[in-house]
């Protein structure tokens, strides 16, 4: 009786798999299809047209914000009367604030001041190069 229900058995699996065999082989590829048909549509090409237009629109929306933002400041501070960035060296408030430089002794390992000296910058060397 085993045996009769092995034969059986083989028989179902045999004829599930011809089965599936043959549905393979009626299959079509449908994505090419449907993506000839999707770009080969005209309407389908205005509507991507329109949103490359649309995409490009924005972005130029934005460039121009940012150029009327950066023309502003630069009206702004070509207008002003104060001036926001004064011409100094940028060394000097480290200079004024650090003091004079501590180095160690290399025998005794103990700090001692640095015999190099830095000089000191002053405003009135803008001026003295300008015409009277």
């Amino acid at each position: 009786m085993a045996q009769s229900g092995n034969i059986l058995e083989k028989k179902w699996q045999q004829m599930t798999y011809e089965k599936h065999r043959q549905r393979l082989k009626e299959t079509k590829s449908t994505l090419k299809g449907e993506t000839t048909l999707q770009f080969n549509d005209e309407e389908a090409q205005m509507q991507m047209r329109f949103r490359r237009i649309m995409a490009e629109e924005q972005r130029q929306a934005v460039i121009e914000k940012q150029n009327h933002k950066l023309l502003q400041r630069i009206v702004d501070i070509m207008t002003s009367k104060k001036k926001r960035f004064p011409v100094t060296s940028t060394n000097e408030t480290k200079r004024k604030v650090s003091g004079p430089v501590q180095v160690a002794d290399s025998s005794t390992g103990k700090p001692r001041q640095s015999t190099v000296k830095l000089p000191a910058i002053n405003g009135s060397s803008s001026a003295s190069g300008s015409k009277s």
